[in-house]
């Protein structure tokens, strides 16, 4: 079974999308959270960006 990770809500934004960030205490990263939308109002999943020290980062 995936493990639940902890996110909480911060006023960071994605630089790239201003999406809202949530933060990754495990990793401890920010993570962005702005859904992707398609075509027919289905939301496909989520910016997904993140950010350590709210510089990006690669993983």
């Amino acid at each position: 079974m995936p493990k639940k990770h902890k996110l909480i809500k911060t006023d960071f934004k994605c630089p790239e999308c201003n999406g809202a960030c949530l933060y990754n205490v495990d990793w401890d990263l920010y993570v962005c959270n702005r859904p992707l939308v398609g075509v027919n109002g289905e939301v496909k999943g989520s910016c997904g960006k993140f950010y350590k020290n709210k510089a990006k980062f690669r993983r």
